[in-house]
């Protein structure tokens, strides 16, 4: 999920105007300066390098080459990565001073992230986050209103992405949606992910096994991520598709993966207000861990109704080499199939299946 999440940042990159070489690029103070001599040609190596100066690769995408080798084709196909590295340089140098920059290898943290951020990408990150599941469709204004920019400057926007394919028309015309080439690289990302290509077939024997709907999800940021169901052959089952969101703290993948961090992630991630669902979702911090204590010497965690207060599920957390939670596999069910006896039989196997996973999943990180 982090490489999917870096290398969408970088794909809407494509999407910005090209900056102009010798003019001040807008949101910045600092000019960029005009060269004399012209600029060696890119290649891919160099534009990884640039994007490992600025630390836009976290530590496991910098070790996957097949990944590092796309993003760097794509940025020099639009003649943007030595843009990226003045720009960012010059920024640098503006608040750092030149002495304490270095282009090697130097492991240096910048003081600010955010003081690099670049303006034209944020607004267009936030443009595409205007588009959910209950809003597939916004206008111009409604867009505009929401990122709070002028019309002129989401239409260019919407423009750049239009022609990139990131987002097209609706049928009369008047409203934008999420275009193909998002569908492209979201299918691409999970098709790389190695606990989807892990666990899909012990979820498929699960699903038959228990006739339920068998989930797996990743933690994205704020909440989880659903990236692969195997769906239950009943009439009357519980719905489940890639891509669906669920909170943290009332959820029984949430409350898995919440269990398998250290406690004081878990503390800071449910320090802001706990929205409560049903009669039965925990709302208090101090109650949603002390049931996270619970699930660490069960196993297994249980959403009872605290979500939905027709379902009922239940789901373990996968660990990676330290103990630490990178997915949960899970089991929802009508609350009339789900009694406590079901609930510990399912979730007895989901802890086996879970560390079965977490063990190939180690063996494919030795071979790699």
């Amino acid at each position: 999920t982090t490489m999917g999440l870096h290398l969408l940042y970088i794909c809407i990159l494509l999407c910005a105007q090209p900056w102009p070489r010798n003019e001040h690029c807008r949101g910045l103070s600092v000019p960029v300066p005009a060269r004399s001599k012209p600029r060696a040609a890119a290649s891919p190596h160099r534009t990884l390098n640039c994007l490992h100066k600025m630390e836009w690769m976290s530590h496991s995408m910098k070790g996957d080459f097949v990944l590092q080798d796309i993003i760097a084709r794509i940025l020099l196909s639009v003649n943007v990565s030595c843009n990226l590295c003045r720009l960012d340089r010059s920024r640098m140098l503006s608040t750092m001073g030149a002495g304490e920059w270095s282009c090697g290898r130097s492991q240096r943290r910048m003081p600010d992230a955010a003081a690099y951020n670049v303006r034209v990408i944020e607004r267009a990150m936030c443009i595409l986050g205007c588009f959910d599941d209950e809003h597939p469709e916004r206008g111009l204004s409604e867009i505009a209103q929401m990122v709070n920019l002028p019309a002129p400057t989401v239409l260019r926007i919407l423009a750049t992405l239009q022609s990139a394919g990131y987002v097209e028309r609706s049928a009369g015309g008047q409203k934008y949606r999420l275009g193909p080439r998002l569908v492209e690289m979201g299918l691409s990302i999970l098709r790389r992910l190695p606990v989807r290509r892990e666990a899909k077939p012990f979820m498929v024997e699960l699903a038959r096994r228990f006739e339920e709907t068998c989930d797996l999800s990743v933690f994205t940021g704020s909440d989880m991520l659903c990236v692969e169901v195997a769906q239950s052959e009943r009439t009357l089952r519980i719905a489940a598709n890639a891509g669906y969101r669920s909170p943290l703290h009332c959820t029984a993948s949430g409350k898995a993966f919440l269990a398998h961090i250290p406690s004081e992630e878990a503390i800071a991630m449910l320090s802001t207000r706990l929205q409560r669902y049903t009669e039965r979702t925990l709302t208090s911090p101090q109650r949603v861990m002390e049931q996270l204590a619970e699930i660490r010497v069960r196993g297994y965690a249980i959403d009872d109704a605290e979500f939905r207060p027709e379902v009922r599920a239940v789901a373990a957390a996968i660990l990676d080499r330290e103990g630490r939670a990178i997915a949960a596999i899970g089991i929802p069910a009508p609350v009339g199939r789900m009694d406590d006896e079901r609930l510990h039989e399912i979730g007895t196997a989901l802890v086996e299946v879970a560390r079965e996973i977490s063990v190939r999943l180690r063996g494919r990180e030795r071979k790699d």
